[in-house]
């Protein structure tokens, strides 16, 4: 059961889903990977005791990115740098009055989190990286990561009709109602959640 209200911070015109649960100091942003969801989150238990233990020494707050979960989705041929993450992160914090925060990344959103710590480290007082790199492409000064040819078939397959994913359909992900569909607003189920981690690494 969702213990809390999914509420939403203006970014221009987009709407940033996010949520504030416990009490703090310190503050504490968690974000999951593009396949998260704040609302969706909720339904798993392990997930659910997992956030409801970060909220018993925080306050927790969890926000999408948009383009993922219940924010606004974003178009397929303009995807939003990963200096975008910063902005979003920004225009949630502001608007639940919070000045420095520790954050909690994961996946994909790893990268991005970084890049919010590098470039406002005033507003960072922790980083923890939950199962993630600085990038996941390899390059020549990155040859840990994982080779061009590799992550293209594996887009392919993951995106490719009739492969295992948790979307029905072709091209159409099925999802849950958020509350901005149940507010009478467009929901983000229409929109790909694309992961980060197959666009070109800026850090």
């Amino acid at each position: 059961m969702q213990p809390v209200e999914t509420k939403y911070a203006w970014l221009g015109r987009d709407r940033i889903a996010y949520q504030v649960f416990g009490q703090g100091p310190p503050d504490l942003v968690v974000t999951f990977g593009s396949f998260g969801h704040v609302d969706v989150a909720w339904e798993d238990p392990g997930i659910a005791l997992f956030l409801r233990t970060l909220a018993s020494f925080s306050r927790l707050i969890l926000f999408d990115r948009r383009g993922t979960g219940a924010s606004d989705p974003v178009l397929l041929d303009a995807l939003p740098p990963w200096e975008m993450y910063a902005e979003e992160l920004d225009a949630v914090l502001d608007e639940v009055g919070s000045e420095r925060v520790a954050i909690m990344a994961h996946v994909d959103a790893g990268a991005m989190a970084m890049l919010f710590a590098a470039t406002r480290p005033e507003r960072t007082s922790a980083l923890v990286l939950v199962n993630t790199s600085a990038k996941w492409v390899a390059a020549d000064d990155y040859p840990v990561g994982i080779p061009l040819r590799s992550r293209r078939r594996s887009w392919r397959r993951l995106t490719s009709c009739g492969a295992p994913r948790p979307w029905s359909g072709c091209g159409q992900p099925a999802g849950p109602a958020t509350n901005a569909s149940a507010a009478g607003r467009p929901s983000t189920s229409a929109a790909w959640p694309v992961p980060g981690p197959f666009r070109r690494s800026t850090v």
